[in-house]
């Protein structure tokens, strides 16, 4: 049976035969590996070693590569212009942060509403032109170790957006906006020398692997609301601000009450810090006395004219002078003078004419002259009485100005200063007249995943 199987079967010997020496190999290599086992252990053992090694050194030298965080995909809607506002929003903030001024260390943060008053934007509306959240829409830019990331965030109506832009240190050109930019990544903020391009700093190894932190609440593309709980966490990126009270001081004050004014009075009122004094002035019809020399007529404006008679008495001489109550009567005559001795003067009458010439026994010629002569004589002079107009008396009609007063009491009263404080905002925004109430900072953060790709 044997021998005729094989002979009448020879596909079938032929296998057999190859099974035998398969067989018969395994033992060979079975032999093989006891012996050699060791020393393949000992190479497997060196050749870990060296990649471990190899991985070191990668990392101490700071050959780990970059992290990219990718960019956000834009979300189509046909029926709101937010992709619209999220693009004037980042030209409006590239004016503000690269081109009118230098881009500073860490986070710098620029509401909307603020862009607007610096006239960087002239308005932000919805697609129904009604004004977005002025006040919470913003641009921030960080400066990182790589690159610039401008995040862009708009609030209209229901929606919120935010979207992120990469530009580099070298030259700021943006790198993810298409070339629909207002930077043709020409700047340089250091006009010496050219910008060195930037060595990323080494990054402590973290085993991302073995982090089982639940990351469902953080996005790469949107930060989380401003808390004042601090997360540290390796996956996700920080930034922080911080808000103050403001304070303003209102001084205290004062008001006055007052009385009842009196009744009007001619009798004159003196104001002083406790009475308040009123005038009035009214015209007043009078019928004024007066007098004139000429003479006046009654009419509308004059009444009640009278003479005014004087009696007089007069001394008068029918001859001679007056003189007080005495007439002075003077007679004049001539008279005989002899033995003169000129023809001019006889004392104080004068020489009227000399008839006889003749010489004395002395020899000396003398004139016999009429002289004037007068004699005078007094007599009481004759008195009479009558009556003289002097003037006219009158009353005339007059209108004055009469100034008539009245007062009231006044009291003073005094108000105690107050003190208002703002709620917590950042200092830029604080209200004119509050200055930044000292001890009152508090600083919030907010939180994204750094990238998408463990998210």
């Amino acid at each position: 049976m044997y021998t005729e199987d094989y002979t009448n079967n020879a596909e079938s010997y032929d296998e057999y035969n190859n099974q035998y020496v398969s067989e018969d190999e395994f033992e060979q290599e079975s032999s093989f590996w006891e012996r050699n086992k060791n020393i393949i252990f000992k190479v497997i053992i060196i050749i870990l070693c060296l990649i471990i090694l190899i991985w070191l050194i990668g990392k101490l030298a700071g050959n780990k590569p970059n992290k990219v965080t990718p960019t956000p995909t834009p979300i189509a809607d046909n029926t709101s212009n937010m992709n619209e506002n999220l693009t004037k929003l980042r030209k409006a903030a590239e004016k503000y942060f690269f081109i009118d001024n230098k881009p500073k260390n860490g986070i710098d943060v620029i509401t909307v509403d603020t862009l607007i008053d610096k006239g960087y934007l002239t308005e932000f509306v919805d697609i129904n032109k009604n004004t977005c959240n002025l006040n919470s829409s913003y641009a921030s830019l960080e400066k990182t170790s790589s690159n610039y990331v401008l995040t862009v965030n708009a609030i209209c109506s229901k929606e919120n957006r935010t979207k992120l832009f990469y530009y580099t240190l070298t030259n700021v050109s943006c790198t993810n906006c298409d070339g629909d930019s207002l930077l043709d990544g020409t700047i340089n903020y250091n006009d010496d020398e050219p910008t060195p391009t930037p060595t990323p700093e080494p990054e402590p190894p973290t085993d991302d692997d073995d982090d089982d932190t639940d990351y469902s609440a953080y996005s790469c593309d949107r930060w989380t609301d401003w808390s004042t709980t601090r997360v540290d966490l390796p996956k996700l990126e920080e930034r922080t601000r911080t808000l103050v009270k403001g304070v303003k001081t209102i001084p205290g004050s004062s008001y006055s009450s007052y009385g009842s004014w009196s009744d009007w009075t001619k009798e004159k009122i003196t104001a002083t810090s406790s009475r308040q004094v009123q005038t009035k002035e009214e015209d007043v019809e009078t019928w004024v006395a007066k007098t004139s020399t000429t003479k006046v007529t009654n009419s509308e404006t004059i009444r009640n004219v009278k003479e005014i008679v004087e009696k007089r008495e007069e001394y008068t001489c029918k001859e001679g002078t007056l003189s007080g109550t005495t007439c002075t009567i003077k007679t004049e005559g001539t008279k005989l003078v002899k033995g003169l001795s000129a023809t001019g003067w006889f004392g104080n009458s004068s020489v009227i004419s000399c008839p006889n010439k003749y010489t004395d026994q002395n020899g000396k010629i003398l004139y016999d002259c009429y002289v004037k002569t007068e004699v005078t004589t007094t007599k009481p002079a004759t008195l009479t009485t009558k009556l003289v107009v002097t003037g006219y008396s009158y009353e005339e009609k007059t209108t004055t100005k009469e100034t008539y007063y009245r007062s009231r009491s006044v009291s003073t009263h005094y108000t105690d200063g107050s003190t208002e404080y703002t709620d917590l905002m950042l200092e830029s925004e604080l209200p004119e007249g509050y200055v930044k109430l000292d001890g009152s900072e508090q600083v919030q953060y907010s939180y994204r995943l750094k990238t998408c790709v463990n998210k």
